[in-house]
């Protein structure tokens, strides 16, 4: 990989953990223990908080804001509405996670309705919900699953991207980033990851971790799949069942050496 990603790579981390950025977590109900650990895990602090109310006095104390809608109920979507207008005002960074975006029409409204209001920094969805956040008429969905590999969204992942004016992120067994021009991967992982719940909301929440250090969210969101990637290849090679899986994978993210991380990260820029 590209040097100077390498390079930033262990920069955002060890900044993460030198800052400690406070990030606001709208998440899902399901997912929502792993993101905090994982965040406390990488050195930052999560908040997670659902009431409209205070959604402005929040905006004002995070460094990045993260929003997921796997459980889009009346309270969250309010919520999440409120908090993507005041950090905007703030220009403070927001990553979006689009869960089930396709499966059904709430979900896709939803979504689209935050990224036209919002402008979010960093999209994050694996490749049915970016196919289906750029209007595309073969995407494909189980569920909140995608029905088809991240390499048959690239194409819509350059669409939304550039459309949104955002980063937008496909993950899947190769990880895309692109700013609508240039386009990095990452190649690390394991096909276990997909047997723990939350993985994709988790890797996420990071996307706005190290978006709190990093203006350039290309290289925060190419940090943030590179790191969780490592980190889950690391913890597959020892697996033993799925529930020490996630407990791995934190164990991993909390000893992480960011220059031995860094050594074993594979990925390519792919166009510039």
């Amino acid at each position: 990989m590209n040097g100077e990603f390498v390079s930033g790579f262990v920069r955002d981390c060890d900044a993460i953990r030198a800052r400690g950025p406070l990030i606001h977590c709208i998440t899902n109900y399901v997912a929502m223990n792993f993101n905090a650990n994982a965040l406390l895990a990488v050195g930052a602090s999560p908040l997670m908080s659902f009431r409209q109310e205070e959604m402005r006095d929040v905006a004002a104390l995070c460094d990045a804001l993260y929003v997921n809608i796997g459980c889009p109920d009346r309270a969250l979507t309010d919520a999440a509405e409120t908090a993507v207008g005041a950090v905007g005002e703030l220009g403070k960074p927001w990553v979006l996670d689009p869960v089930g975006a396709g499966a059904t029409q709430l979900r896709t409204d939803i979504a689209g309705e935050l990224i036209r209001e919002g402008h979010p920094s960093i999209i994050r969805g694996n490749a049915s919900e970016i196919m289906a956040l750029a209007g595309s008429s073969v995407c494909r969905t189980r569920g909140v699953d995608s029905a088809v590999g991240s390499e048959m969204a690239l194409d819509s992942a350059r669409e939304l991207a550039s459309d949104a004016g955002c980063v937008v992120v496909v993950s899947g067994s190769t990880d895309y980033i692109t700013d609508g021009r240039q386009v990095l991967t990452v190649e690390n992982g394991s096909p276990l990851m997909r047997r723990v719940s939350g993985t994709g909301c988790t890797v996420s929440a990071l996307c706005a971790a190290f978006a709190a250090v990093d203006s350039d969210c290309l290289t925060a969101a190419w940090n943030a799949m590179a790191l969780m990637a490592v980190a889950g290849e690391r913890a597959a090679s020892r697996y033993r069942g799925t529930g020490t899986l996630m407990t791995d994978i934190l164990d991993e993210l909390s000893l992480c050496n960011a220059a031995q991380f860094s050594s074993v990260i594979r990925g390519t820029v792919l166009t510039e």
